[in-house]
């Protein structure tokens, strides 16, 4: 998994803990809940966009880096192997 898809998966995670729904992530980037959904989940996402998603959540990009980093290092430590396909 490239490290893109590992930031979107873990938004989604986070948002799901935070019981928060794309509706609430709409409303913060000004978007319509649909657009949101498909924003999130294709990867289209934009750095704004995820800034404003982090701030609902009480994270900063900080935060966000800190759980890939935790990820990839975990599959690391799993897999024996550096890359984390």
């Amino acid at each position: 998994m490239g490290n893109s898809h590992l930031l979107i998966g873990i938004l989604q995670r986070e948002l799901a803990a935070a019981n928060l729904t794309y509706a609430d992530v709409g409303k913060v980037i000004g978007t319509s809940e649909k657009q949101a959904a498909h924003a999130v989940s294709s990867g289209t996402i934009r750095l704004a966009e995820i800034d404003e998603i982090l701030k609902l959540l009480g994270m900063d990009l900080d935060d966000l880096l800190w759980e890939i980093s935790a990820s990839t290092q975990s599959a690391c430590d799993r897999t024996g192997r550096l890359d984390h396909k």
